[in-house]
């Protein structure tokens, strides 16, 4: 069995490239697996250790044409009416991407003889891989694995454009042979949405907890991206607002990036210089968990999020604002408790009360939880898909 991964990475550090990483690996111990890096060789960064001597990889990138040409669609999509045109968005695939790059990408699978080729990314952007289809070899088969939770693409922002971006997907996404989503809640919304087949294959936890939370040191941790998806600015909104009434407690904050700036001015305006550390981004964090008590976690978006899975594994509870994912894998599970999405109110409200409860039952929910996302697991349910399309 040959199978080839394409995705946008440069494997640098982030939540997709080590996912991807750990399963080309393991997957490679049994069979053979290739990846097209839609980067520059010289980018390509490989922090997670890709066993290059196991998996051959290949690098492209679209040209600095072909870029701004996808700007210039991503931005006619997003801000006209363009997305109310049917016919316009079956050709959104080939207006957004030039006919060369996507020849480069039917060439690639169908010199490799592949058996199946999965598009890593958003669902967006599978789409490419679906536009090309009548190009492949009829033996392969294409699945699209999406990183993205499928709520995020419909926010209420406008039906009409809702409307027409399901039609979208509808005509692409029936070419696929396999939808690989992350939840069951995206399994639902492509069956009662679009009317459409997938399956849910959980993230693996490539992480090692090296030791458990005492659960004694009355401290937060945040760790991520400091941005609005992450909701950096709700974490710092409701500890401003959780230090009114309580004056033990400290927040850790691990990462960087556009809310540094709004988190550092809320500190000094709330004179929470002595009770909330920014320590920036780390690439190690294990010791960083089990030396803190309770996980924030108050993203707006996520298509996954395995901070909380990590966490969990050291025995860390976890208060988690309520995303379909969040909510699935905290009621399956047991490890935490969720707050409204979007509410710093909600989020301070319970922070106060896990600071008055005992976290024993939590912590323990969260180490078992935690071999349910073994790589051995996931890469076993990845094999078995691939079993079934090729039969």
């Amino acid at each position: 069995m040959k199978v080839g991964f394409i995705a946008w990475e440069r494997f640098g550090y982030g939540g997709v490239s080590r996912i991807l990483s750990s399963l080309v690996n393991a997957l490679s111990e049994q069979i053979e697996v290739k990846i097209l890096c839609l980067k520059r060789e010289t980018a390509f960064e490989n922090v997670y250790h890709i066993n290059t001597s196991r998996v051959a990889i290949d690098f492209m990138e679209l040209t600095f044409v072909q870029k701004l040409r996808r700007e210039l669609v991503n931005r006619l999509y997003a801000h006209t009416d363009f997305a109310c045109y049917p016919k316009l968005l079956y050709a959104y695939p080939w207006l957004r991407f030039a006919h060369s790059y996507l020849s480069g990408i039917t060439k690639w699978i169908n010199s490799n003889h592949f058996d199946i080729v999965i598009f890593g990314s958003g669902f967006e952007d599978c789409i490419q891989l679906a536009a090309i289809k009548p190009r492949l070899s009829t033996h392969t088969k294409l699945v699209a694995w999406s990183h993205a939770s499928f709520k995020d693409y419909f926010r209420g922002e406008s039906v009409e454009r809702d409307r027409c971006r399901q039609l979208l997907w509808q005509h692409y996404y029936k070419r696929f042979d396999a939808i690989v989503v992350l939840s069951d809640a995206d399994v639902a919304c492509c069956r009662d949405t679009l009317h459409l087949d997938a399956c849910r294959i959980y993230n693996s936890n490539s992480f090692k907890a090296c030791s458990r939370a005492s659960l004694r040191g009355k401290r937060f941790l945040y760790v991520g991206a400091l941005s609005y998806n992450k909701g950096s600015d709700l974490l710092i909104d409701a500890f401003c607002q959780f230090a009114q009434k309580n004056k033990d407690w400290t927040l850790d904050i691990y990462g960087d990036g556009p809310g540094m700036q709004y988190i550092s001015q809320q500190i000094e305006m709330n004179h929470l210089g002595d009770r909330v550390k920014m320590h920036g981004y780390v690439n190690q964090v294990e010791a960083i968990y089990c030396q803190h008590d309770v996980l924030l976690f108050p993203s707006r978006y996520e298509g996954f999020g395995m901070v909380q899975i990590e966490a969990a594994s050291c025995g860390l509870p976890v208060i988690a604002s309520a995303l379909p994912i969040t909510t699935e894998l905290i009621e399956k599970y047991g490890y935490g408790a969720l707050f409204e999405w979007n509410d710093a109110g909600a989020m301070a409200e319970l922070m106060l009360r896990f600071t008055e409860m005992d976290l024993s039952e939590m912590s323990e929910h969260g180490v078992q939880a935690a071999r349910n996302f073994c790589i051995d697991d996931i890469k076993d349910q990845w094999l078995a898909l691939f079993e079934k399309l090729l039969k």
